[in-house]
């Protein structure tokens, strides 16, 4: 691994807000890169090699590869990206995932960006590079504190989770594997092993892509997708790991589901991509958005497994469920959990639709708010009168991207999260395909676009970084 000190414009940070409250380490913050501001946006553009953060303070700062030149940091930057306080100063890091070009085989690499009272910060990056080439090491991200309850947040260990989804796994090609790394109280970062299918007692299957999704808000709980997966002689069915963590860190009660295990409805498919997306902490929620329903092709499904093992699968013809099924909406091609303003103390499932047609307006996307807890559904849209306002045009591809803003670890859901949601398809001004991130908040819709001045700039939403999950040992 490599630590640098690095400085752009005169100054040892990456032009933070200009006024930010101080890093409190005894606040434990998930998302806020300074401080006590409330947590930020970051959003990746790993075609531009480039990433924006969008402060809460309403500062907006764009962070180029171009910038990090002492790290040599591999292509694609800004491909995945988590946000959490790996050194516990009260103050989250932004881990970048940059794969690199798998066809021209870059070793892949991940980035870690100090959080600082001013904001994010290059000095004393770190950078940690695979030990293979063309593996898509960096593709996925997830990241969780472990903790005791007993004992105070500041003693937890961070861990992280990179997926290299592409890497070769005893001579199979693109079984997929996730290398599993911890941060020490102090933010030292060490390799703690790697997990693939074989080392969690299956099989190894060409282009399983094992590591291609993965969630870690689960208390205790891991979960990893490999969507390109075999499942009885059908090739892309996809499957899904799942295991809970000793104290040491390492995988326990390891489960494995296919569309095909016991109890659950339906069956694997050839294509289907069982496992594409992943989210929720209790409930671990599936996506599969290129499964077909009846005639509607690659209409997708999101797949609900509880703790206790019920299974139920949902889709738009659900009870409940806004919208219907129709071809190539890609139902759950991207999930997020959260306790939304209409649902105040209730999690709720948001689902990304990002094929959705609006009226005549085709690929236009949405997202579904899920139905919970006698919280009916509802539809994000745009359009006017709509909840995301603007205008729904062709192929804005909305919901193709989801996260939530937290602010702490809120085991107990007494604080209303905010939706962050990507459409890369939208237009902005005369630049088709520009795309735009929403952030829906108190009965309001912020939304933030490109702050670089690459051209063209395209697919701004497409990458969203994923909160830090927060979980306590029961020992």
């Amino acid at each position: 691994m490599t630590a640098v000190a690095l400085v752009i414009g005169g100054l040892g940070v990456a032009a933070g807000p200009a006024a930010a409250a101080a890093c409190d380490p005894t606040i434990p913050e998930v998302g806020s890169l300074d401080g006590g501001g409330g947590p930020d946006v970051p959003v990746g553009m790993p075609d531009l090699d480039e990433l924006d953060v969008n402060y809460s303070a309403a500062d907006q700062r764009n962070l180029k590869r171009a910038d990090l030149t002492a790290l040599n940091i591999p292509a694609r930057f800004g491909a995945a990206m988590t946000t959490i306080d790996t050194d516990r100063d009260g103050c989250s890091e932004l881990i970048v995932g940059a794969p690199g070009e798998t066809a021209e085989g870059e070793r892949g690499a991940f980035v870690v960006l100090k959080g600082s009272d001013t904001g994010l910060t290059t000095a004393g990056a770190v950078l940690e590079t695979a030990p293979t080439a063309g593996d898509g090491f960096g593709a996925t991200l997830a990241s969780a504190s472990r903790y005791i309850a007993a004992q105070p947040w500041t003693d937890s260990t961070v861990d992280l989770w990179v997926g290299a989804p592409n890497r070769t796994v005893r001579g199979v090609v693109g079984a997929g594997a996730v290398d599993h790394y911890v941060f020490d109280n102090t933010g030292s970062l060490s390799l703690l092993g790697t997990l693939t299918a074989y080392s969690l007692g299956g099989k190894l299957y060409k282009g399983a892509h094992f590591g291609a999704a993965l969630n870690a808000r689960g208390i205790n709980t891991v979960a990893i997708g490999a969507p390109g997966d075999t499942v009885g002689g059908h090739g892309n069915a996809g499957s899904v790991w799942q295991f809970r963590l000793t104290d040491g860190g390492f995988p326990t009660q390891v489960k494995h589901w296919t569309q095909n295990s016991k109890g659950f409805p339906g069956a694997a498919e050839t294509g289907d991509r069982f496992g594409y997306s992943l989210a929720g902490a209790t409930t671990l929620l599936v996506g599969t958005p290129y499964e077909d329903i009846g005639k509607a092709t690659n209409t997708g499904m999101v797949t609900a497994i509880t703790a206790s093992g019920k299974v139920t699968n949902y889709t738009q013809d659900s009870p409940g469920v806004p919208g219907a099924d129709e071809t190539g909406d890609h139902f759950g091609a991207a999930l997020t959990t959260g306790t939304w303003l209409s649902c105040q103390e209730v999690s709720t499932v948001a689902v990304g639709v990002p094929g959705e047609n609006i009226g005549s307006t085709k690929d236009a996307g949405s997202v579904v708010l899920m139905p919970s807890k006698g919280c009916a559904g509802a539809l994000l849209t745009q359009g006017r009168g709509k909840p995301l306002g603007g205008l729904a045009e062709t192929g804005d591809a909305v919901g193709s991207a989801l996260t939530v803003l937290r602010g702490r670890d809120d085991f107990d859901e007494d604080v209303r999260d905010r939706l962050v949601i990507g459409a890369p398809g939208e237009s902005v001004g005369s630049a088709a395909g520009a795309g735009v991130v929403a952030v829906r908040g108190d009965h309001t819709v912020t939304t933030y676009t490109y702050a670089g001045s690459s051209s063209p700039h395209r697919k701004y939403g497409a990458v969203l970084a994923v909160p830090g999950g927060g979980y306590m040992y029961s020992n």
